[in-house]
């Protein structure tokens, strides 16, 4: 889904509950975290504040982590929900997939899974440290690109071998208007990160769109 679509609804939406989470919405926006929900639909882990009311205490407060994902109501309406932290590793299920103990080692250990459902679609998974649970995404919605780059640094064709090496979730290197970097699937933030060693993000953009037009959950 492009951004401009359904923004002011999914903003609207958005608002309430970035203020029922104690959230900053300015900051969410400047952060780009706005769009990367309303294209990617989930945010990176966020640090919520949720008040709740316990005996007769009021105004109790509780601070987790959270993302913010986009779904559907009962109506089929779109809408902003949220996934809280996990107060203990969640490794053993992924959606209706029950997940072997070699795969969980797997996961234990950074490495992304390939699962699949009971509809028989792909799904990139990947232990989310941060909020203590598997998350992941359909391998489908992700277009793996032909070349990365920029205008400013160029770009660089990926190989066959490179494009199933992105499909299946590894990390790929090449170089880049003369710098090593690193690109690898993100199934928690589903999108493709670009990275150079150590750990600095580059801005380097795949070459036409990266997701097929709808999020998916």
């Amino acid at each position: 889904m492009k951004a401009e679509q359904g923004i002011e609804k999914d903003e609207l939406n958005l608002r309430d509950v970035t203020r029922l989470l104690n959230i900053d919405y300015s900051k969410l926006a400047k952060e780009g975290q706005v769009e990367q929900l309303l294209n990617n639909g989930i945010t990176k882990a966020l640090p919520v504040q949720v008040k709740i009311d316990i005996a007769d205490r009021k105004d109790v407060s509780i601070n987790t982590t959270a993302r913010l994902v986009l779904g559907t109501d009962r109506e089929g309406n779109r809408t902003v929900q949220v996934v809280f932290k996990n107060e203990t590793p969640k490794l053993e299920k992924y959606k209706d997939v029950e997940l072997s103990a070699e795969q969980q080692n797997q996961l234990r250990t950074g490495k992304t899974v390939i699962v699949t459902d009971s509809s028989q679609r792909d799904h990139l998974v990947k232990f989310d440290q941060e909020l203590n649970r598997v998350a992941g995404m359909k391998k489908s919605i992700f277009l793996v690109p032909e070349k990365l780059g920029s205008p400013k640094e160029g770009y660089t064709a990926l190989s066959t071998t490179q494009q199933s090496s992105l499909k299946r979730g590894e990390a790929v290197e090449l170089e880049i208007g003369g710098r090593r970097v690193t690109a690898q699937l993100d199934p928690i933030e589903r999108k493709l990160n670009v990275q150079q060693s150590p750990k600095e993000s580059l801005d380097l953009k795949p070459t036409g769109p990266q997701r097929k037009t709808g999020p998916s959950l």
